[in-house]
């Protein structure tokens, strides 16, 4: 059975609730309280169920991959936000986070190589 969906799934879902997360904190002032707030807006409660459904999904993971290969392919998502945070949050997109992106990529892609023996 191939088990490649539940990396790619879990990734996909981690980023998407790391972006909901920051969509809902957005606006709010750097008090304690007002993070606290933050709790009940529907952009954190759903970002926070979208990690509880990847934390379960990641364990599924665990069960069927080495977490030497696993765990960096997850991280990978990170890449993902790069380009999510410049597309969909206006963030500022330098060069260096584009090479430090490529940088993940290829480790992700040697982890990978020597994960499967080739």
């Amino acid at each position: 059975m191939n088990n490649w969906p539940l990396l790619v799934v879990g990734t996909l879902i981690t980023a998407a609730a790391q972006v909901l997360l920051k969509l809902g904190v957005t606006g709010l002032g750097d008090a304690p309280l007002e993070i606290l707030r933050g709790i009940f807006r529907w952009q954190v409660m759903l970002g926070g169920g979208l990690y509880v459904f990847a934390f379960l999904l990641y364990l599924q993971v665990l069960a069927r991959f080495d977490i030497s290969y696993a765990a960096p392919v997850m991280v990978g998502g990170v890449v993902l936000l790069v380009l999510i945070a410049g597309a969909a949050l206006g963030e500022a997109v330098s060069l260096a986070r584009i090479l430090g992106a490529g940088l993940v990529i290829s480790g992700i892609v040697l982890l990978s190589i020597d994960a499967t023996g080739g």
